[in-house]
Parts: structure tokens; sequence; C-alpha cells
């Protein structure tokens, strides 16, 4: 199908844009949370526009929704950024997808936009609970992207009219947009927490994640 061609392409260029920007020290600094509002903004504009490319590698249906993986960027984004970072940056990728129109205009703008917000409040309350940085396991940020698209699929519902189109195109899309994203979520984390380790990005490495 050409949408999981496709995913795989969007998959090859966030794993580019990770070995790209891990080195940077804008990137060591956001993730430390000693960033300042620059660092946090070279950030924001750096992964929405990655949301802006993940929406233009979607497959469009005829009733103008796009199966994409634009929620991953601002959730990736909120997991490791926090509350602002990751509402930046989907505020980046919602406002562009408002300005496509189409059926789901704005559920799917709002929801980018949403996703983004709740990854970083996500974030925030795992550093507070843990009492130091710390990122969200790879297994329960692939249930939060499933969470979150199924969120993503009320707000069509919820604000898309008339109702019996809307269900039809969450019932095309539902499948296919929660596996692409939650897929695409998880290897991004999963590839970042790997690279913060070899680098040294982080103030610490977790016990279990040292040789015994």
């Amino acid at each position: 199908m050409l949408w999981i061609f496709k995913l795989v392409i969007t998959i090859i260029c966030l794993v580019i844009l990770v070995r790209i920007v891990s080195p940077r020290d804008f990137f060591h600094r956001v993730l430390n949370r000693n960033a300042g509002f620059p660092d946090k903004l070279t950030f924001i504009v750096i992964f929405g526009l990655f949301s802006v490319f993940c929406t233009y590698m979607g497959t469009t249906l005829p009733s103008g929704a796009i199966i994409n993986v634009r929620d991953m960027a601002p959730m990736l984004a909120g997991l490791i950024g926090g509350p602002l970072v990751g509402l930046g940056t989907g505020l980046i990728g919602g406002i562009h997808r408002f300005f496509l129109e189409g059926f789901t205009q704005i559920p799917c703008s709002l929801a980018t936009i949403l996703i983004g917000l709740t990854a970083g409040c996500v974030n925030l309350w795992i550093i507070r609970q843990k009492g130091r940085i710390e990122f969200i396991k790879v297994h329960w940020a692939a249930l939060f992207a499933v969470v979150m698209e199924l969120c993503h699929m009320g707000l069509i519902l919820l604000f898309a009219r008339p109702f019996d189109e809307a269900l039809e195109i969450v019932k095309t899309i539902v499948l296919s947009m929660t596996l692409a994203n939650t897929i695409g979520v998880s290897l991004g984390l999963l590839l970042i927490k790997k690279m913060a380790i070899e680098k040294h990005i982080l103030k610490y490495i977790k016990k279990e994640e040292q040789p015994v």
C-alpha cells in the first residue's frame, strides 16, 4: 500500500533528522532542561517543519482527509522536550494543516496541537514523579500514541459534519493512522534515547542501562 511506503520514507527521514540534530548543543540543552528560549525555538521550528513534511508525505483521500504521521512530530517533541516544545511543534503542524482545508480541517488541526501539548505534560509529569530528567518508556509511549490517535478520531467525529461522512472517514483511516503514528513515535523515541545514551547527552545514565 502507498501509505506504508510513505511511512517507511518518513521514518528514514526521521532517523536522518535525529542524527543531524543530536550532536547539536541546543538539542542537548533541551533534553537536559537547561535550554533558553532560542534553543527551544530552534527545536520547535525543526520538529514543526518535520510535522509539515509528514503531512505532505500523507495519502490524501477523495474526502480531503489525509492518512499521515503529522502527529508523530509534536508527540516526540513533547515527550522529550516538555509542554512548550510540544505545543509549539503542534502549532506549526496544526496551523499548516488548517490552511490545507478539507473535510477534517478543524478537528485534525486541533488534534495535532492538543497532542503536542498533552505529550509535553506527560513528560513534565514523569520528571516530577521521578525527581530527575527521564524519558517515557517506549512501550508506554506506544500506548500513549494509540490513545492520542483514538482521541484524534474522536475529534473528527465530534466536529466534522455531516456525521455519517465523518464516521466513514474514521472507519477508513483509524487503523492505518493509529498504526503509523505508533510505529513512528516508538522508533523515534527509541532512537533518541539510544543517541542520548551513546553521546552522553543526558546528565545521567540509568543504572539498568549501564553494563553490569
